[in-house]
């Protein structure tokens, strides 16, 4: 998740043809209450990095054949369901975390679990 701004900031330094052109990536919020507002950040070389790692994970295991389903966790009441595949009849994510927590120590999965869990890499968890 939350690559869609790095895209933006590499593809704007492209666009210019600055390989190290500052650049700032932001989203704007518009609302009908006539309020604006902006997030976002300046593409520092650490986030090029933590970018970098994680497309490149997420290549690795595409080339690998991993694509493991990893839910939210199971909440008492869920007004918006954020994966469809992981939760698609609505009624919550408890089978599919139940499985994610069976499976997510599997080798093949050390890369990503190291990306969206670290504290479960290093033995924390």
């Amino acid at each position: 998740t939350r690559l869609q701004l790095p895209i933006y900031a590499l593809a704007a330094r492209a666009a210019v043809g600055e390989p190290r052109a500052p650049v700032r990536a932001a989203y704007w919020f518009v609302s009908d209450r006539g309020k604006y507002e902006q997030r976002g950040y300046a593409l520092t070389p650490e986030i090029e990095e933590r970018f970098d790692t994680v497309l490149r994970t997420m290549l690795d295991g595409i080339e690998a054949g991993v694509f493991c389903a990893h839910p939210d966790p199971p909440r008492s009441y869920v007004h918006f369901v954020s994966c469809r595949y992981c939760d698609p009849d609505g009624l919550g994510t408890r089978d599919r975390w139940a499985e994610w927590e069976r499976k997510k120590h599997a080798p093949e999965l050390a890369g990503y679990l190291a990306l969206v869990e670290p504290e479960a890499v290093s033995g924390h968890d």
